[in-house]
């Protein structure tokens, strides 16, 4: 399972043993074929109301600021949706509602994390129930050769991760080159770190909705396990958007 450690939830629901990356289709209702990825690729047979909700809204096109404790399993609410939008390229558009950005994207999902640490330990849990170069990672602890591969699934459209660090969106070409790739999703991990207000702030942080309107304004979703109400406002004002909030409580 790919680091979201949540086991309980929703009532359970079918598990569809299905591999999006085999090129078997998921059904044309997005939260039918939501559930049958979410369960039947990462092993997650039983849903969250809010992750639920924040997966049917980047599917349609919408912005979504998840606050959600560790271990509750944000880290679901993108690889679902971004599984989703990789491998139903034809039904997207009819999914998305009349305030998306009303057309397709066949793109990977940009994955931004403040530590190479982090990244990593998404990547290794997402190769582990995905095949081949599924998902990747552009940063400084990986060799030229290895970052000339990465670039090279993303291009091919076998990538449907790309993780990088904030800096790393600061140079023109890395940003031309995602720009080029039709980019599905832009997550931004540890959105709290664009707030001055916390200990945590990166300048890095400070472009990214800059950064967001040079890749067309895709959706965007912020995954943070803490923010107080000032600390959520600068989010969204950084983001340049965000309008729906999905939270989530600790399960006793």
């Amino acid at each position: 399972m790919s680091g979201t450690e949540q086991r309980s939830g929703e009532a359970p629901t079918p598990a569809f043993p299905t591999d999006p990356t085999a090129g078997e289709t998921v059904p044309d209702d997005p939260g039918a074929g939501l559930r049958q990825l979410a369960a039947g690729t990462l092993g997650l047979p039983q849903l969250r109301a809010g992750q639920f909700a924040g997966m049917r809204a980047l599917v349609a096109g919408r912005d979504v600021l998840a606050v959600m404790p560790t271990g509750y399993g944000k880290s679901a609410i993108y690889q679902v949706a971004a599984l989703y939008l990789h491998g139903n390229q034809h039904q997207v558009k009819a999914a998305q509602s009349p305030d998306g950005p009303g057309r397709a994207r066949r793109g990977p999902a940009v994955v931004v994390s403040p530590l190479i640490a982090l990244q990593e330990d998404q990547l290794d849990g997402l190769l582990e129930d995905l095949a081949g170069d599924a998902a990747v990672a552009i940063n400084s602890g990986r060799s030229d050769s290895e970052v000339h591969d990465a670039w090279e699934a993303a291009e091919r459209g076998d990538a449907v991760f790309v993780f990088l660090a904030p800096e790393q969106l600061a140079r023109t070409e890395t940003l031309e080159r995602l720009a080029a790739l039709d980019v599905s999703l832009f997550v931004v991990d540890e959105a709290h770190c664009v707030s001055s207000w916390g200990h945590d702030f990166r300048p890095g942080y400070l472009r990214l909705g800059e950064v967001r309107g040079q890749l067309g304004n895709t959706p965007v979703v912020g995954l943070t396990a803490t923010a107080s109400p000032p600390v959520r406002d600068e989010i969204q004002q950084r983001l340049k958007r965000l309008p729906a909030r999905t939270q989530g409580q600790k399960m006793r």
